[in-house]
C-alpha cells in the first residue's frame, strides 16, 4: 500500500510539472503572437533616406540621401580610383580592414 501511494505522489508531481510547462508554453506562444501581430510593415523609403542609413560606414559616413544626390556612380571623395565598382570595392575592403583592426584590439 505504501508503494502505491508513493507512486501516485510521484505521478501527481510529474503531472503538475508537465502542466506548468504546458501553461508556460501557451503563455510564450501568446506573447510571441502578440509581438508578431503588432509589427507594422513600414515603407522602406521611410528608413532608406534617413540620416541613420550609412551603407558604407565606417569609411564613408555619408547617408543615403547624400550618396544619391552625388551622381549616378559611387565614388569616395578624395580617392584616386575611377567611380563605380572599383570605388565600392575599395570602400568595402577599407571598412572590413577597419572593423577587423578594431575587433583585434578588443581581444
Amino acid at each position: 500500500m505504501i508503494w502505491i501511494s508513493t507512486t501516485s505522489a510521484k505521478l501527481s508531481s510529474v503531472n503538475c510539472i508537465s502542466s506548468l510547462l504546458y501553461v508556460s508554453f501557451l503563455m510564450f506562444r501568446n506573447v510571441l503572437a502578440q509581438f508578431l501581430l503588432q509589427y507594422t510593415n513600414p515603407d522602406p523609403r521611410d528608413f532608406i533616406f534617413t540620416d541613420l542609413n550609412q551603407p558604407f560606414a565606417p569609411v564613408d559616413r555619408r547617408n543615403a540621401k547624400e550618396l544619391v544626390s552625388g551622381g549616378s556612380e559611387y565614388s569616395l571623395p578624395g580617392e584616386n580610383v575611377p567611380p563605380g565598382y572599383d570605388s565600392i570595392r575599395n570602400v568595402l575592403v577599407k571598412s572590413w580592414s577597419d572593423v577587423d583592426a578594431i575587433a583585434r584590439k578588443l581581444e
